[in-house]
């Protein structure tokens, strides 16, 4: 994995923990994929960028909520603990789709939630 997407991906959980949505999403969108959060019940596009670089994020973001590899179609979700210094954040995260196509759902969750899910 190329540092460049350890980096975006970083970023992003970075930007997810600073503005502290009610979910967020990564999604094709044409050519292009996009970051969005939910906050306040609207949706904000956060980067657009090349499909391929939010794919490699996505496959990223994965492996760090350890979940299993499924076939083509089939759905997989996970949790990502997240240590920054003395602060733990928690992540909720559901991976649909294939190639191009994958999409990812997430959500920041409390400690306590992380815990008792």
């Amino acid at each position: 994995m190329s540092q460049s997407i350890v980096d975006l991906t970083n970023a992003l959980l970075l930007g997810v923990i600073k503005k502290s949505p009610e979910a967020f999403r990564i999604r094709p969108a044409g050519d292009t994929s996009v970051v969005e959060h939910l906050v306040d019940g609207q949706v904000h596009e956060e980067l657009r960028t090349p499909t391929s670089v939010l794919v490699a994020v996505i496959r990223r973001l994965a492996v760090m909520a350890s979940l299993p590899t499924y076939g083509k179609g089939e759905a997989a979700a996970g949790r990502i603990h997240l240590q920054l210094g003395d602060a733990s954040h928690y992540f909720e995260i559901r991976v649909e789709g294939h190639g191009p196509e994958l999409v990812l759902y997430g959500n920041l969750l409390s400690e306590a939630a992380y815990h008792s899910r």
